[in-house]
């Protein structure tokens, strides 16, 4: 192969870009007017020879804080590449680096194994061939723990305890330590939190106080402790607790919870007797209303409910007092009489007709503590002159009156042929009522005046009627 460019000037040529150890053979021919080559000279053979750089020096190895070290060497001459050599120290053969270092003389080593001890030299090399290793650096891999939160706890409506630290840094983790102040030591959470500097610790018994710290930990391992807080599980008990009629020996009872779809149990107790409250059997489950029952008629009762929590039941609610109303109840009296007079008394020819031309009914519906009177008249399509109905209401315990007598009066001309009214009393839920009416007045029929009244000679009927107790 004849070189790209001709010697112009001298006798000497240096040969370059030469594989080292390699034997070349060369020759020379001058050029001449017109560029007309001579003969060659004799062939001479010779062989490129590149000593080696000599071995870096001064290999330091440093830990970082990241779990990394840091190599750093002396120069082992210019364009000079390296080999990094390691091993774990104590072990076996050391291993080279994959890639040399092509530019200057430090590497970062990565990748290692958290708290293991490192060794490592360096070799320099070129055309000529690797150098002799550097003095052996040894270093660890070590990360530093993360600092120690700062702790805060909270306890919620609902039993539970919300936790909450500040940050230890960027991919930390963290574990929760916890214990019962009524016994044990501290106990770590089975499953570290891997996102987020919050928890909210559930499962709790309820009224029992809890003490937490948090260690965060990386590949270092764990820091130091936060700091120890405490809190307790407690729910409020349920509030605003009224009992009410919920039918036949029933009671209706409601309250209010900050948990409405937590579950409930209902305590019952009657006054009447020494017992104390006893709990219901079932719980009521996502709702804050019960119908208790059977309950005795006439007899007060009292409840309580509690909010059920984990192993453990909250403070019971208010008392709530109820007495239990005989079962609803109700009755009917009426009456129907009309007395005609035909003759003239002041001449002793005075007849009497009985007829069935006014109608009084009386009914009373009892239910709870409320008696609704019903009081209506009817004389059929004929003409009321005047007169008066009465309607009450009597307790049947007492022969009490115990409602104001309703008076239906109606002077002369009243020309009226019926009327219904209703009226509406507060009784003794406990006690039974009859209802009764009477009356009194005039009826123009078939153009005689005739006569009506409440107490008569015989053999008149009174114009009065009552219902059955009830």
């Amino acid at each position: 192969m004849r070189a790209q460019y001709p010697v112009s000037t001298g006798t000497t040529f240096t040969a370059t870009m030469l594989t080292n150890n390699d034997t070349y053979e060369f020759y020379v021919k001058a050029i001449g007017n017109g560029g007309v080559e001579s003969a060659a000279s004799n062939v001479v053979q010779a062989v490129p020879r590149m000593a080696p750089p000599p071995a870096p020096t001064n290999l330091t190895a440093t830990s970082k804080t990241d779990g990394t070290i840091q190599l750093d060497w002396g120069s082992s001459g210019n364009g000079i590449w390296y080999w990094v050599y390691s091993r774990v120290a104590g072990s076996g053969t050391f291993t080279r680096s994959k890639f040399p270092v092509s530019n200057g003389t430090s590497m970062l080593a990565a990748y290692l194994v958290i708290g293991q001890t490192y060794e490592f030299y360096v070799t320099a090399f070129n055309s000529g061939g690797e150098s002799p290793r550097s003095n052996i650096a040894q270093a660890r891999s070590t990360v530093p723990p993360p600092p120690a939160p700062t702790l805060t706890a909270r306890s919620n409506t609902d039993g539970t305890i919300s936790l909450n630290w500040s940050s230890a840094g960027v991919g930390i983790w963290y574990h929760v330590y916890w214990r019962d102040i009524a016994g044990g030591s501290f106990a770590r959470m089975q499953y570290p939190v891997t996102s987020g500097t919050s928890l909210t610790a559930a499962y709790l018994k309820l009224n029992h106080t809890y003490e937490y710290k948090v260690r965060a930990f990386n590949a270092g391992g764990e820091g130091a402790p936060s700091n120890t807080v405490a809190a307790t599980s407690v729910i409020p008990p349920p509030t605003g607790l009224t009992a009410s009629y919920g039918g036949s020996n029933a009671a209706r009872l409601t309250w209010d919870s900050v948990n409405p779809n937590a579950m409930f149990y209902v305590y019952v107790r009657d006054t009447g007797n020494s017992a104390g409250y006893e709990r219901q059997i079932y719980p009521v489950s996502a709702r804050t209303w019960q119908i208790v029952s059977p309950l005795k008629p006439g007899h007060t009762y009292q409840f309580l409910v509690t909010q059920v929590g984990n192993d453990g039941e909250t403070a019971p609610s208010n008392v709530a007092t109820f007495l239990m109303a005989l079962p609803a109840d109700g009755a009917c009296g009426s009456v129907t009489s009309n007395f005609v007079g035909v003759g003239d008394i002041r001449r002793g020819n005075w007849d009497q007709v009985q007829l069935y031309d006014v109608t009084s009914t009386v009914c009373g519906v009892r239910n709870g503590s409320t008696i609704t009177l019903h009081a209506s008249w009817t004389t059929r399509g004929n003409q009321l002159l005047d007169g008066a109905f009465a309607y009450f209401v009597v307790d049947c315990e007492t022969w009490q009156i115990v409602s104001p007598v309703q008076y239906m009066p109606y002077p002369e001309g009243a020309s009226l042929t019926e009327e219904y009214r209703v009226y509406t009393y507060t009784v003794n839920p406990t006690h039974h009522y009859f209802v009764r009416t009477w009356g009194g007045g005039h009826v123009l029929v078939g153009g005689m005046v005739t006569t009506f009244a409440s107490h008569t000679l015989a053999p008149m009927i009174p114009f009065d009627a009552r219902s059955r107790c009830f």
